[in-house]
């Protein structure tokens, strides 16, 4: 194999560098402490009394640049829509070639470029810039969540084909596509062990919102919207009043009139990811309380490992890849009253060799193993190509 030229990346990703946490901020960081790395946002509308789209720029570091397309915004009316759709799609291109042609004079590696694909709808752009590799991770099967694109299966069957290498975050995404393609590897939910340890340290201080609450405190943190399993939660609530349950993350797809209400339910909003250990430390058992729907089907949850990381005890619903991989460390519970039994078993049970199990999983696990072992993946699709 000959030797792999120096290369950048694009990544194109539907979540934004500073929403929750998790599968793409924690590969695209390690990946650009060896290469340069422009990660792309989907477009979000320009602020009002702005006429011309721009991209946003950050540079978190020198190595790693975000870009929020601000673009024209849809009003409901079909033709003003299609207008700024033509508009919008001309701009995005000036604007993109513009700061992929200003990268290039930066660093010599831009003169290979890799794009990486989180969301299918970006599919269109897999030849620009005549790029040396095209990467599909897969993190969620996004055709099954809320207010999906309705052509966006249609899109990821374009992508598949397009891929030259593919991830999957889950067994069952894997098993999904490892027949429809030649270069599928799996990639499970990885963990920063040394960041969720912080749980563990005597100096890491219990966030004033929850400190004040009563105890026992049950945790859940991450996105929360249409996945979340509102039955379990009512159980539990409803159960126990004495016991206090917090929910950390923001709302997506859903609003405030759609969220459950109970006297011990907390909702206190995103955190930062620095701030999620101290939320651990504070709480009692942690959950993973999705329903089971088409939208949580494939779903591999990246807090499991974070939980095991902290050493806390955990109650989840019957998510397949928990059940397969974590039932010997995590507690599975099937329906919402099983749910209440699974938290009452977790506080009064001696759970030394369930954490101990969890641990384990989370140490052979790490994010800094997984991305490593993508990145030679990586190099070996672009020397090969390189070699043709």
């Amino acid at each position: 194999m000959s030797e792999t030229p120096p290369f950048g990346i694009i990544v194109h990703c539907h979540l934004r560098w500073d929403f929750v946490w998790q599968r793409p901020q924690q590969i695209v960081s390690r990946l650009a402490e060896r290469l340069p790395v422009l990660f792309l946002e989907d477009a979000a509308p320009l602020p009002e009394g702005e006429t011309e789209p721009r991209f946003a720029l950050t540079h978190v570091s020198n190595s790693l640049t975000v870009a929020r397309p601000l673009l024209h915004p849809h009003t409901g009316d079909a033709e003003a829509d299609a207008e700024a759709n033509r508009r919008n799609g001309a701009a995005w291109e000036r604007l993109a070639d513009t700061v992929v042609a200003h990268l290039k004079t930066t660093d010599p590696a831009w003169e290979n470029i890799v794009h990486w694909i989180y969301t299918p709808t970006a599919v269109g752009v897999r030849h620009r810039y005549n790029p040396v590799a095209v990467v599909y991770d897969c993190m969620d099967e996004l055709a099954n969540f809320k207010n999906a694109p309705p052509r966006l299966k249609a899109q990821e069957a374009e992508l598949m084909n397009a891929a030259d290498v593919v991830f999957t975050g889950g067994p069952s995404m894997y098993a999904a596509r490892k027949d429809i393609h030649s270069n599928v590897h799996l990639f499970n939910s990885g963990v920063d062990v040394a960041h969720f340890r912080r749980a563990l340290d005597d100096a890491t201080l219990v966030p004033e919102d929850m400190a004040g609450l009563p105890t026992p405190r049950f945790l859940y943190y991450g996105v929360i919207d249409e996945r979340m399993g509102w039955d379990n939660l009512t159980a539990v609530c409803d159960a126990h009043p004495e016991w206090s349950v917090l929910m950390v993350g923001p709302l997506t797809k859903i609003t405030e009139e759609d969220l459950l209400r109970r006297p011990n339910l907390y909702y206190i909003g995103q955190r930062t990811y620095n701030e999620l250990p101290g939320y651990l430390k504070g709480c009692d058992v942690a959950l993973v309380p999705f329903a089971l729907s088409d939208a949580t089907k494939y779903l591999s949850p990246t807090k499991t490992l974070e939980y095991f990381a902290a050493r806390r005890p955990v109650v989840s619903t019957p998510i397949a890849d928990i059940v397969e991989h974590y039932s010997d460390a995590a507690r599975i519970a099937y329906t919402p009253d099983e749910f209440v039994r699974a938290c009452e078993a977790a506080l009064v049970a001696d759970n030394t060799e369930r954490l101990d199990r969890g641990q384990r999983y989370a140490e052979r696990n790490t994010w800094d193993t997984i991305v490593a072992t993508m990145d030679e993946q990586i190099c070996a699709v672009v020397a090969r190509k390189g070699s043709v």
